[in-house]
């Protein structure tokens, strides 16, 4: 008897389907594009409230970025030339001239 209740608690198992499928590889790539974009968003918003205005005003913001050796050097601000500069003065301020170029910055642009 005990064994006619154990097959018949296996078969009743075995025969449902999962309660909770796990989701496909397409579905979770989706997942984390959205969750990219709205962390995206975020940071756009912060970076314009730390610079004391509202996201919303289409001002941009110049992120750039200088790598001398293994450390990289970045500065932010609504003017990319000052971005640029700040950047390239951090850079000076650890390391020779010749290791902090102007071609060598990186600026990216965030609205």
């Amino acid at each position: 008897m005990n064994k006619t209740a154990a097959i018949l608690a296996a078969t009743l198992l075995l025969g449902q389907p999962a309660a909770h499928a796990a989701p496909s590889d397409s579905e979770r790539i989706a997942e984390l594009e959205y969750r990219v974009n709205v962390l995206t968003e975020q940071v756009n918003r912060l970076l314009a409230e730390r610079h004391g205005r509202r996201s919303d005003d289409g001002q941009a913001v110049y992120v750039c970025r200088l790598k001398a050796f293994t450390q990289t050097y970045r500065a932010e601000n609504t003017n990319r030339g000052r971005a640029r500069l700040d950047v390239i003065r951090q850079c000076r301020a650890a390391h020779n001239e010749m290791f902090c170029k102007d071609e060598d910055v990186s600026c990216q642009t965030y609205r």
